[in-house]
Formats: structure tokens, sequence, C-alpha cells
């Protein structure tokens, strides 16, 4: 593992943890957030599972919600 990866890592993890994005940026040195969302923060696959599980579960109390409404 190189440092390089562990810069990309390290701003994956802390973006995942709820750091402000700008906060992430300076702390790397980055000159815009855009250059740490776009080239240094990663989807982890269990962010992507959680956000799928917290639009799926949404989904499922409004329909049963909407089954008792008369």
């Amino acid at each position: 593992m190189t440092a390089h990866m562990l810069r990309h890592t390290c701003s994956s993890r802390l973006w995942v943890r709820g750091l402000n994005v700008k906060s992430i940026s300076k702390f790397l040195g980055h000159s815009s957030v855009n250059i740490t969302m776009d080239t240094y923060t990663h989807a982890s696959t269990e962010g992507i599972r959680a956000d799928m599980n917290k639009i799926f579960l949404k989904k499922i109390k409004v329909v049963k919600l909407n089954k008792f409404r008369f």
C-alpha cells in the first residue's frame, strides 16, 4: 500500500464517518472540495447498501401506512 492509497482511504473513511467535506479537503491540502469528492472520496459497498436500505425501508413504511388508510 502506498502513501497515495492511504490518502484515498483516509478521505473516504472520514467522509463516511460524517466529517464535513470542506474539513477533509483542507486536511488533505486540496485547493477545492471538488478535488476531494471527485478524486479522493470513494463510495463503499457498505455505504451504498445502507443508503439503499434507507430508501427501501421508507418505501415499505409508506406502503404499510397507505394500506390502512380509508
